[in-house]
């Protein structure tokens, strides 16, 4: 199929939006889709050169109060340019906060919506004005009803968003993410005798960071080194938490990575913590499906996730432990040090041997992005076939 996918994102984000995109336009090409994508232009420079099928932007308004209203116009633009030369089979659009510019499309060939969240949740939880969680919703709403065919990442937001918004089962499908399976580490861990816990991730107020800064400062006889990678409107009030906390030394921030750096140093962490609020499950429609827990087991490193409802750990790679509970995360990691520990504080194959992690052969067994592309040729199929 020839697909235009339009995704209002910035793809020199850090965050695991851009990451998304990418892997999954390069996944359908290698079955044999030919993609297209459009987005905004970036604001920095981008390394990736697009999928085969090509990559063209849209122009940005500098018009701040607007940005959005502009941004979906200028994409609405383009993407009349791109119907007309790539003549596609399908318009994909991910659902992104305030999407509305394929509803300008009259003449579009059969449009699939892509949701990964409960957008006006999100946004209420962060804080925003009732009327842009009202305009979100009814965006959104009118996104959902207009597709042929939705692709949603769990089985909870589907049925929470056809029950809010009426949709059809027949119109609905499940394309859950996946992961990238970076080569195996080949270098030494820690060197400082430190156990390194590492957080990749978005930096919103749904992560559970606090309990983690908390669990480390009530384990001051434990050598710990806490790396936070990311960033978000959570960044400033984490910072100033461990600058409070006299935590300076053993916890570091350093932003937004591109995702080969962000893994990276994820393969060369003993420990991994993708800790969320107990509330992150009304954000996602009932259950989450994070993106950093599968990208952590694919790189073969164990992960500590809270137990909220859609993640799994498989078992011996990690553990779930109660989210908002500094003493349960705190007793875990002494467990994951103490194994550490008595093993002699191995640089390499602990706990396991490098590349054969029960987390890495989930992913590759079940959880990749070809996975992902397999469950989205479905949801396809069936948007051509209506």
């Amino acid at each position: 199929m020839k697909i235009l996918y339009w995704a209002g994102v910035d793809l020199t984000s850090p965050q695991g939006h851009a990451a998304h995109i990418r892997h999954l336009c390069e996944a359908l090409e290698h079955r044999g889709h030919r993609v297209r994508l459009l987005a905004p232009r970036p604001e920095g420079p981008l390394a990736w050169e697009g999928p085969a099928g090509g990559l063209r932007f849209a122009s940005r308004l500098r018009l701040p109060r607007l940005r959005h209203v502009t941004s979906e116009w200028s994409l609405a633009r383009s993407a009349r340019r791109e119907m007309a030369a790539f003549a596609p089979d399908l318009l994909v659009v991910r659902l992104e906060l305030f999407t509305f510019g394929p509803l300008l499309l009259l003449d579009r060939p059969p449009l699939v919506v892509e949701s990964n969240s409960s957008i006006p949740e999100v946004i209420g939880a962060e804080g925003a004005a009732r009327w842009r969680v009202r305009l979100a919703r009814t965006l959104e709403r009118r996104m959902l009803r207009a597709a042929r065919s939705c692709a949603i990442v769990t089985g909870q937001l589907a049925s929470t968003q056809m029950r809010a918004y009426g949709l059809d089962a027949e119109r609905v499908g499940l394309v859950p993410n996946g992961a990238h399976l970076p080569p195996r580490f080949d270098g030494p861990r820690g060197g400082d005798g430190r156990f390194h816990l590492l957080f990749m991730g978005n930096l919103n107020r749904m992560q559970g960071l606090e309990t983690v800064l908390e669990a480390i400062s009530r384990r001051p006889d434990l050598p710990l080194q806490l790396t936070i990678v990311g960033d978000g409107c959570a960044r400033e009030p984490l910072v100033a938490r461990v600058r409070a906390g006299g935590l300076d030394d053993r916890v570091r921030f350093l932003g937004g990575l591109p995702e080969g750096e962000a893994v990276a140093l994820a393969q060369s962490a003993h420990l991994l913590v993708a800790p969320y609020r107990k509330a992150v499950e009304k954000t996602c429609g009932g259950e989450v499906d994070p993106l950093k827990v599968l990208q952590g087991l694919a790189c073969d490193r164990p992960v500590l996730a809270s137990r909220v409802a859609g993640v799994e750990i498989p078992q011996g790679a990690g553990e779930c432990i109660a989210p908002d509970d500094p003493e349960a995360w705190g007793d875990a990691i002494r467990r994951w040090f103490q194994t550490w520990d008595d093993a002699g504080r191995p640089p390499v194959d602990w706990p396991w041997k490098e590349g054969e992690g029960p987390g890495r052969a989930y992913v590759r067994k079940a959880r990749t992005w070809d996975h992902t592309a397999a469950a989205w040729e479905i949801v396809l199929r069936q948007a051509v076939g209506r």
